[in-house]
């Protein structure tokens, strides 16, 4: 990805990191920001003219222009997926993988620390782990890494064994 092979070649890949981590956050929070990226009535002027308005010294010159060039060549839209993998791409560069796991009990903080070091063990790349609360899982661990699903969970626990009953198996 261009924008992030100049970010390292100028040596602001962290603070243009810490950009897109930022715009991320404000794309994924507002739904308004995202119909105002991709409003073909909207015109570059005025788009560019928000964006430099809403975004100020809250981000880097190197990222400012970006934006802007995108708007320029009338490409905003695609903003939301560029920044997606950026971070993607920049993770993967870093060897970090990202993990989401949902539980049906908040962990202590022993026990996500132990299941942070055995997942890092798993994937054998940094995990940001990413939590969430499902009380439908009644019990066990839902960990998504990727494409790949470990359902740990009770709720699948018991579903397999109800569709083993009905399959008239009992192994």
């Amino acid at each position: 990805m261009a924008w992030l092979t100049e970010a390292d070649a100028l040596g602001v890949l962290d603070a243009v990191s810490k950009d897109v981590d930022l715009l991320e956050k404000m794309i994924g929070a507002s739904r308004d920001f995202r119909v105002f990226l991709s409003s073909p009535v909207i015109s570059a002027a005025k788009k560019s003219a928000v964006v430099r308005d809403l975004l100020g010294n809250r981000v880097s010159a190197e990222t400012t222009s970006f934006i802007l060039l995108l708007m320029k060549k009338r490409r905003e839209d695609l903003l939301p997926e560029i920044v997606e993998q950026f971070a993607a791409i920049r993770d993967e560069r870093l060897g970090i993988v990202n993990v989401q796991v949902t539980s049906a009990v908040e962990f202590g903080g022993s026990q996500k620390d132990l299941l942070h070091k055995k997942l890092e063990k798993y994937t054998g790349k940094n995990v940001r782990m990413h939590t969430a609360l499902d009380k439908a899982l009644k019990g066990g661990l839902l960990i998504q890494i990727g494409d790949t699903v470990l359902d740990a969970s009770i709720r699948h626990q018991l579903e397999m064994l109800k569709n083993r009953f009905l399959a008239g198996t009992s192994n």
